[in-house]
């Protein structure tokens, strides 16, 4: 497994794992059954750090300043 791939799998991960805490501390404050629509949500948005994260990762290594900057561009 590459490096860039590596760091970028890890920055998802944390952004997943972070995600399901928070919902289900809302549910356990709420009172409800956990809800899988947001589950889905996160998974969506891990899936964008992930993406962001590894054309980082691969701009820094081949010096390419258009992927540096990754999905956001800022």
């Amino acid at each position: 497994m590459t490096e860039e791939l590596k760091k970028a799998l890890l920055e998802g991960g944390r952004v997943v794992v972070l995600s399901v805490i928070a919902v289900i501390l809302a549910s356990i404050q709420q009172g409800q059954v956990i809800d899988l629509k947001v589950l889905w949500g996160a998974g969506f948005v891990a899936t964008l750090k992930f993406l962001d994260r590894y054309l980082h990762e691969v701009g820094k290594e081949t010096e390419n300043e258009l992927l540096v900057k990754g999905l956001t561009r800022f």
